[in-house]
């Protein structure tokens, strides 16, 4: 029969705690690289003179209009404003895909940019109908359908714990 020494106790307890750590490093990196890329992302979209046209342009469309439906009516999915309206649908149908793959982070991009998507979803919903409609693709901004329904009915914005409140529950102290 084989006796344990302090020793061995001692590097087990030392080995378990490594194999902790380097998890715990692992997750906040992948975290960290999420948060970097939504970042990126809304950084690109403040300063893209391209994005800056294209959401100005979306918006006079929106205010100045209370019919975008017509756009989306085949006869009329090649004109201006339709393209207007199909550029912004892809943005959104994009970062809702972002999301939903993890490759974006969603609490920190809910946290800067829920309201308009919310209210664009809105707007654009019936938009999004007519189009599937005609085209007999229920799936067309499928994603972008999916993630504005879910933060319109979630509202709130949850706060994340800190890194010390999550290592205590982590470790159930």
């Amino acid at each position: 029969m084989a006796t344990h020494g302090a020793g061995d106790v001692v590097q087990t307890y030392a080995v378990v705690i490594s194999v902790v750590i380097a998890l715990l490093v692992l997750i906040l990196t992948q975290r960290s690289g999420k948060k970097r890329e939504t970042l990126q992302l809304i950084s690109s979209m403040r300063t893209s003179p391209e994005f800056k046209e294209s959401r100005g342009e979306y918006l006079k469309l929106v205010n100045s209009t209370n019919n975008l439906v017509e756009f989306a009516k085949e006869e009329n999915s090649e004109t201006k404003e339709a393209k207007i309206i199909e550029e912004m649908l892809n943005y959104y149908e994009l970062t809702s895909l972002g999301i939903r793959m993890g490759t974006l982070d969603e609490h920190f991009y809910k946290l800067w940019y829920r309201s308009s998507l919310v209210t664009d979803y809105g707007r654009l919903q019936p938009y999004i109908a007519e189009l599937r409609r005609w085209t007999g693709v229920p799936t067309y901004f499928y994603q972008f359908e999916k993630l504005a329904t879910k933060w319109a009915a979630h509202p709130k914005v949850k706060q994340e714990p800190n890194l010390l409140t999550r290592m205590t529950n982590f470790f159930g102290l």
